[in-house]
């Protein structure tokens, strides 16, 4: 369970969260939804401080190293799991057994063909579902039940991105996710909270609310 009680959080002398009143169960899915700069990103970044060692983190900027590989990257996501010899050989010479489980979840994301590359030479969409299956990996983790991902689907269309969200609802027995996407957000989670200006506005079951409900919200999207 992540719980925020009476939350107030931001920087310098401005508060980016007001007043928050938040519990996540195991178990639940969660959208996220507002416009940007309402502090959706500051909400996920406190859940996540709650329990690091349990969750798998997908943020904005998706942390990939642009000089390595494809499977270096999604490799890093079970760094925790492995001595330091064992990471220095896969570095240097990938084993079989390393690469052919991140090839397994490279198949799911649809970039089973990128593990060779840069992650430079890669799109936006490409890079995301990288980030993705490095996500997926920590799930193979008894420790880690949790993923929190901030618009990790942004880069993809919407017919790929409800695949790639259902893909993480199947991996992690929790997932919250900040998204901007409308219609993915009822369609894929059981839950939805609006942020606006800091504040919670709602928090209902996706089945309760449309699309105009969430359009309060998520007025510039």
């Amino acid at each position: 369970m992540l719980a925020l009680v009476d939350h107030f959080s931001g920087y310098q002398s401005r508060h980016v969260l007001r007043n928050i009143n938040l519990t996540i169960t195991e178990g639940e899915s969660v959208a996220v939804v507002g416009e940007s700069g309402a502090g959706k990103s500051t909400l996920l970044r406190q859940l996540y401080k709650l329990s690091p060692k349990t969750i798998a983190l997908c943020p904005q900027s998706l942390g990939l190293v642009p000089t390595l590989s494809g499977f270096h990257n999604i490799y890093m996501g079970q760094l925790h799991q492995r001595t330091p010899f064992s990471h220095l050989l896969n570095l240097c010479w990938p084993q079989t057994s390393a690469w052919n489980n991140v090839l397994s979840i490279a198949k799911h994301v649809g970039v089973q063909e990128l593990l060779r590359q840069p992650v430079s030479s890669l799109s936006g969409g490409q890079q995301q579902r990288v980030a993705l299956a490095r996500s997926l990996l920590q799930a193979q983790s008894k420790a880690v039940t949790t993923f929190i991902g901030d618009e990790p689907v942004s880069s993809v269309d919407q017919k790929h991105g409800g695949l790639l969200l259902e893909q993480l609802k199947e991996q992690f027995s929790t997932v919250i996710v900040a998204i901007h996407d409308r219609q993915l957000a009822l369609q894929h989670f059981d839950r939805v909270i609006g942020i606006q200006h800091g504040s919670v506005v709602f928090d209902e079951p996706s089945s309760t609310l449309t699309l105009q409900d969430l359009s309060v919200v998520c007025r510039d999207q």
